[in-house]
C-alpha cells in the first residue's frame, strides 16, 4: 500500500505542476487581453480627440494638390539642385565665413561662379507658384546647398553695388524655400526654415548696406509673405503625427518599421540592441501589442498637447510634462525633438516677421521720405497686420534712430543663457 501511494505521488505532483502552468498561462492570457483592450480604448480616445481637430490621421490625407501643367516649382528646384557643383559642406563653410569676413573670401566667388548654371535654372522658380515633389524629392542637403548658393550670390551682388540683383537672388532663395511649404514631412519643414532664415539674413544686409529700388523691395515683400503660409509648425507636426501613427499601426500588426526600432529598444530593454537584425522584431512587436498600443496612446496624447501649445497664445507657456510609466521612456525621447522643432519654427516666424517689417519700413521711407513713428503706420498698405514676436507675445521692438531705425525680436529657450540668440537685432543707419 505504501509503495502504491509512493508511486502515485510523482504523478500527482506532475498534474499539480501542469495545472499551475496552465492556470498561469490562462491568467497571463486574460491579463494580456485585458491590457490590450484597455490600451486599445486609450488609443481610440486619443484618435477621436485628434481627428476632431486635424481630420483623419491617415497618411493618405497628406497629399498635395497637383499643380497646373508647367507651374510646378518643385520641378525647377529639382533640376537646379541636380546641377550643383562642389561639396555640400563647402557651401555651409562659406556661409559661416561670409558672416565673419569682409571683404568676402575669394573662394566664395569661385564657388558661386561654378554654380552659375544652377542659379540661372533656380531663377525660374520665381515664375511658378505651386509645388508638388511627387515623392521624388532630391537630397534635402542639396536643396539647402542651393539655398546657400543663392544667399552667397546675394552677398556678391551687394559687394559689387548691385542691390536690385541682390534682392532678386534673395527672392530666388525664398522661392526655393517656398517649394517645400506644403511638403508633408517634418524634416522638409525644418529644411524650409533653414533655407528661409539664410535669405532673411541676406535681406538684413540688403536693407542695412544698400538702397534697393521700390520695385525690388515690393517683390521681396511678396516672397516673404508667401513663406509665412502655411505655418511650418502645423504642417510639420501634423504630418509627423500621421506618419508615426501609421507606423504604430503597422507595428501593432507585426510589420517591422525601421523608424520604430528605438521604441522596441525601450520596450525590450537590454535584450534588444539597436544593431539587431530586424527579422524577428516584427513578430515581437505583434506579441507586445498591448505595450505598443500604450506607447501609441501616449505618443498621440503628447503630440496633441504640443500642437495645442504651438497653436496657442504667445508667449508660449512651458511644454507640458510627458506622461510616465510603462513603455513611456520612448515618448519623451521622441517628443524632445518635437519641442526643439517647435522652438525652431518660432524662431523662423520671429525672423520672418522682423524681416517683413524691415522691408516694409524701407518701402514706407521711399514713399514718405522718413520712417514712421510706430509700426502701426505700416498697416494696411505695407503689411496686413503688425506681426507678433512669438517669444514675447508683443510686436518686435521698434524705434526711430537718427536717420534710420532699430528693430529687435527675441530668441528661443534652447539657446544657452550666456549666448542669447536674437532673431533680429537690426540697426539700420539710413
Amino acid at each position: 500500500m505504501t509503495d502504491v501511494t509512493s508511486q502515485g505521488a510523482p504523478g500527482r505532483r506532475l498534474r499539480l505542476f501542469l495545472l499551475v502552468v496552465v492556470g498561469g498561462a490562462l491568467l497571463l492570457l486574460v491579463a494580456y487581453a485585458g491590457v490590450d483592450l484597455w490600451a486599445g480604448h486609450r488609443v481610440k480616445v486619443q484618435v477621436v480627440r485628434l481627428e476632431k481637430q486635424y481630420g483623419r490621421l491617415s497618411e493618405d490625407t497628406l497629399g498635395v494638390a497637383r499643380p497646373p501643367a508647367g507651374d510646378n516649382r518643385a520641378t525647377v528646384v529639382r533640376a537646379a539642385a541636380a546641377l550643383m557643383e562642389g561639396e555640400t559642406s563647402t557651401a555651409g563653410i562659406l556661409v559661416r565665413q561670409s558672416r565673419e569676413s569682409a571683404p568676402l573670401p575669394a573662394d566664395l566667388r569661385t564657388f558661386v561662379e561654378a554654380n552659375r548654371l544652377a542659379l540661372r535654372v533656380a531663377d525660374e522658380a520665381r515664375t511658378r507658384y505651386h509645388s508638388d515633389w511627387e515623392g521624388r524629392m532630391p537630397s534635402l542637403l542639396d536643396i539647402r546647398t542651393l539655398g546657400n548658393v543663392t544667399y552667397l550670390d546675394a552677398l556678391l551682388n551687394l559687394e559689387a553695388g548691385r542691390p536690385d540683383d541682390a534682392a532678386k537672388a534673395i527672392a530666388t532663395g525664398l522661392a526655393v524655400s517656398g517649394s517645400l511649404r506644403q511638403e508633408p514631412e517634418l524634416i522638409a519643414q525644418l529644411m524650409r526654415i533653414a533655407v528661409g532664415i539664410n535669405q532673411c539674413e541676406a535681406a538684413r544686409r540688403l536693407v542695412i548696406q544698400s538702397e534697393p529700388s521700390k520695385a525690388s523691395l515690393e517683390d521681396l515683400a511678396t516672397w516673404l509673405i508667401e513663406n509665412r503660409t502655411p505655418d511650418p509648425a502645423r504642417v510639420g507636426l501634423i504630418s509627423e503625427l500621421k506618419h508615426v501613427n501609421a507606423a504604430f499601426i503597422r507595428l501593432e500588426n507585426g510589420e517591422f518599421q525601421p523608424e520604430m526600432r528605438d521604441l522596441l529598444v525601450f520596450l525590450g530593454g537590454s535584450n534588444v540592441r539597436r544593431h539587431d537584425s530586424p527579422f524577428w522584431l516584427g513578430p515581437r512587436a505583434r506579441l507586445w501589442r498591448p505595450l505598443v498600443r500604450v506607447a501609441r496612446a501616449r505618443y498621440l496624447q503628447r503630440v496633441g498637447d504640443l500642437l495645442e501649445v504651438q497653436a496657442g497664445s504667445r508667449p508660449r507657456p512651458p511644454f507640458p510634462s510627458s506622461p510616465a510609466p510603462l513603455g513611456s521612456a520612448w515618448v519623451p525621447y521622441m517628443s524632445a525633438g518635437l519641442e526643439r522643432a517647435i522652438d525652431s519654427f518660432d524662431r523662423f516666424n520671429s525672423t520672418l516677421s522682423a524681416t517683413e517689417l524691415a522691408v516694409a519700413l524701407r518701402r514706407f521711407r521711399l514713399d514718405h521720405g522718413t520712417y514712421p513713428d510706430a509700426l502701426s503706420a505700416l498697416v494696411p498698405a505695407y503689411v496686413s497686420r503688425v506681426p507678433i514676436d512669438p517669444f514675447t507675445g508683443q510686436p518686435p521692438v521698434y524705434a526711430r534712430q537718427g536717420a534710420g531705425f532699430h528693430l529687435l525680436a527675441e530668441g528661443g529657450q534652447y539657446v544657452p543663457k550666456d549666448k542669447k540668440w536674437s532673431a533680429i537685432d537690426w540697426t539700420v543707419p539710413k
